[in-house]
This record gives structure tokens, C-alpha cells and sequence, in this order.
């Protein structure tokens, strides 16, 4: 197995060359982080048939899976856990359990 990497820096054409670069390979699974794809990469992607995650923002119309965060959620857990005594982690199963009851 090999991980393949590639930098872009938000450009979307050097985006779609290196997409049908990596496809070439045969990947398993592509990562993409942001969600601004121009349509003839999402195009290319959803016609793989490859699983493709796409990280850091959430996208409104996801290629496949997405995954983002909230910093505002992350730096008021990191506040509350200091002033709690408890991890982050710990405060975040908890606010969790509250929203499923």
C-alpha cells in the first residue's frame, strides 16, 4: 500500500490534473481537504466509484463523506475543561449524551 499526497495550494485546475493523477493509481480512498472542487473534479470523483472523504469544511452538497469541526466548540471545551477539571473529551461525550436524551 502506498499514501500518495498532494498540494494543490486551492488552485481548482491543478486540483482536477492531480485527481486524474491519483486516480491512475487506483487509490483506495481520497481525502480532499476543503470543499471547493470545481465540477469536472467532483465529476471525475463521483464517477470513480472511490470512496473520497472531503475535510475541514463541511460541504453543503458532499462528494461522498465529509468530516468537519467547530473551533468555537473546541476552544469553549478546552475553556470548560480547565475550569471543570475534566478533558475535553470527557466534556465532549457528555454534551453528546445530553443532545441524544
Amino acid at each position: 500500500m502506498q499514501l500518495l499526497i498532494g498540494d494543490t495550494d486551492y488552485h481548482l485546475d491543478r486540483e482536477e490534473r492531480l485527481v486524474r493523477s491519483m486516480l491512475r493509481h487506483q487509490p483506495r480512498c481520497i481525502a480532499l481537504t476543503g470543499s471547493r472542487q470545481g465540477d469536472a473534479t467532483r465529476t471525475l470523483l463521483r464517477r470513480s466509484g472511490v470512496p473520497v472523504v472531503e475535510m475541514w469544511d463541511a460541504p453543503s452538497d458532499p462528494i461522498d463523506a465529509a468530516v468537519d469541526f467547530s473551533n468555537v466548540n473546541a476552544a469553549r471545551d478546552g475553556a470548560l475543561s480547565r475550569r471543570q477539571g475534566a478533558s475535553a473529551d470527557q466534556l465532549h461525550r457528555r454534551r453528546e449524551r445530553a443532545r441524544s436524551a
